[in-house]
Formats: structure tokens, sequence, C-alpha cells
């Protein structure tokens, strides 16, 4: 399994958590009933948004194609606090509880969509790329 390109720091983020599996039924009388089926939640949603240079933009795209688009899984890393670098920096304290990011062994996530490539000037892209964790 890869690894996300994890040496650049995005401009924006937004993450959406995921819900428990479950199914919403309602009874014949009207009465709304919920059954869970899962214990560990999934399906949580990341979007990462980066201004780079060209052969910068050309590193996520490779990585793109190698996890055959949105199909294969691959492992994020998220590095918080005061690192510089990576996909969550600059977030939160170091000794914060980490209550949004997956657990460890929960950290696979795969395309939800290719990426966005946008030119802002002669040298400069905006790449926006869409994440969805991935349990299995």
């Amino acid at each position: 399994m890869s690894i996300f390109p994890n040496r650049y720091r995005p401009i924006s983020r937004q993450q959406t958590m995921g819900d428990f599996p479950n199914e919403k039924l309602r009874a014949i009388d009207g009465t709304p009933y919920v059954i869970k089926y899962g214990n560990k939640r999934c399906g949580d949603q990341l979007s990462l948004t980066y201004r780079l240079l060209r052969d910068d933009v050309i590193v996520f795209l490779q990585h793109y194609e190698e996890n055959s688009g949105t199909v294969d899984r691959f492992v994020v890393r998220f590095e918080y606090g005061f690192d510089p670098n990576g996909v969550m920096a600059g977030t939160r304290f170091p000794n914060q509880p980490d209550v949004l990011s997956p657990a460890e062994g929960e950290r696979s996530f795969r395309y939800a969509q290719p990426p966005q490539v946008r030119q802002v000037s002669r040298t400069l892209f905006e790449l926006t790329v869409e994440l969805v964790q991935s349990m299995v």
C-alpha cells in the first residue's frame, strides 16, 4: 500500500466525518428505527487544496496513476502541530487529543474523484484532491 505525498502543506483543508454503518427503517405504524451494522466510523472525507509548481503537481498526478485512479487504497499520514509540512500541519497543538483523524489502523483512503488542476499563473498551479476513507 502506497503513502500519500506528505511533504506538501495544503492551503485549504476540509474534513467531513463519516458515520457508523447503519440503516434507517420505518415500521408499519410509522415509528423510525435505526439498525447499526458496525462499531467503527467509516466514510471520512478529506478535501485538500494545494498551490504548487508544475513539478510538484506531477508528483500527485503520478500518485493517482500508481493507485489505479479511484480504485486502490493508500495511507495518509496525519501529522499535527508545528511541523511545517504535512497534510494536517498547523491544525492543533501536539498535546491535544486527536479526535478528527481516524485511528492508526484506519488511515487508508482512496481518491473519491480524479485530482483537479487549475493554472493560477504562468508557473503556479492549484491542485484539489478529494479523498474518502476506505475500510476494506
